[in-house]
């Protein structure tokens, strides 16, 4: 289903069309609020002491080092990686903060680092426009 199928089923079911504003409202709060498998997408990224986010970014799976054998990043806080930070070896641990994503030890290397995570859904603009959420749930 299309942004332009939407609105004419919901003018068909109401009798009239929401505001464009509606339909931004609902995207904010199914972004803010809604996390559905459809929304999970997978990036690589290059290892490095603080790395930046995806700008769909919304909240984290899991993350780990694209090696073999993979090795799984346990999640932290900054503070638990302030207090213990080192300045080289392999990340064991991760932290998310102000959009970055924070590894400890700080790597000596840059191997890739897999980052599965929550992404936000588009907004619906032109009729032809779709996304994650509408297509899996009309």
């Amino acid at each position: 289903m299309d942004f332009g199928t939407l609105k004419a089923d919901i003018l068909a079911l109401i009798g009239r069309a929401p505001a464009d504003a509606c339909y931004r409202l609902v995207t904010a709060d199914i972004n803010n609020f809604l996390r559905l498998k459809s929304m999970e997408t997978t990036v690589t990224l290059t290892e490095a002491a603080e790395i930046t986010l995806p700008t769909d970014f919304l909240g984290g799976v899991d993350v780990y080092r694209d090696t073999n054998p993979r090795y799984a990043l346990r999640p932290t806080s900054a503070q638990a990686i302030n207090n213990t930070f080192q300045t080289s070896g392999i990340p064991k641990e991760y932290a998310i903060v102000d959009g970055k994503l924070l590894l400890n030890p700080s790597p000596d290397g840059a191997e890739d680092i897999k980052l599965r995570y929550f992404a936000k859904v588009g907004d619906l603009v032109a009729d032809g426009d779709t996304n994650v959420v509408l297509n899996a749930h009309p």
